[in-house]
């Protein structure tokens, strides 16, 4: 979605969220403040409490009163300010 929006081929990386989790959870052993960001991605993309999914999505955005809306358009309206 992002390289069709951009014309710029993106680099993805695909990640184990437990191990996300576990590498943000050594960063801050180490003092390291950029872990909290890795351990809050494990938490919300692995399996368990604070799980990002669908049904979770939608309650979310219930409450928030926030309309559903498609990728590309999001995409374009932020590359477009």
């Amino acid at each position: 979605m992002l390289e069709a929006q951009t014309g710029t081929r993106w680099k993805v990386e695909e990640r184990d969220a437990e191990e996300t989790r576990r590498e943000g959870l050594r960063m801050l052993g180490r003092g390291e403040g950029a872990g909290a960001g890795m351990l809050i991605l494990g938490d919300l993309y692995g399996e368990g409490v604070g799980t990002v999914g669908e049904e979770r999505l939608r309650v979310d955005n219930m409450i928030l009163g926030i309309k559903r809306r498609e990728v590309g358009d999001v995409v374009r309206e932020v590359l477009n300010r």
